[in-house]
């Protein structure tokens, strides 16, 4: 997607160092048929986000290494396993930002 591209300076519009983002999170919209098939609005907050709608850098992980898929020892909440992890990174001071734009379809 060009938006994407852009975003992140590998479209070569952009100069070099002008092509570094800080953000360490980069979400995007999705479709998922748990929702009707309609288009979520990422957001990182619980029950807006999907592990497969965020690319995480590595730098996220390295600052952060307890974050993770933990068991939450509640059937009610590990559903949002994915919000959990997010959470936890941006606890340990993740940038993120969300691309208006959709990627992918879930299945």
């Amino acid at each position: 997607n060009k938006e994407l591209l852009v975003h992140t300076g590998m479209d070569g519009s952009q100069s070099e160092s002008a092509q570094r983002r800080d953000e360490q999170l980069v979400g995007f919209h999705f479709t998922s048929h748990h929702r009707g098939n309609t288009v979520v609005h990422t957001e990182f907050r619980w029950g807006e986000v999907d592990l497969g709608s965020v690319i995480v850098a590595e730098t996220a992980l390295s600052m952060c290494p307890a974050a993770g898929f933990h068991d939450r020892h509640d059937d009610d909440k590990n559903f949002a396993l994915d919000w959990f992890f997010f959470h936890d990174l941006l606890d340990c001071g993740a940038t993120s930002v969300v691309l208006p734009i959709v990627l992918l379809v879930h299945q």
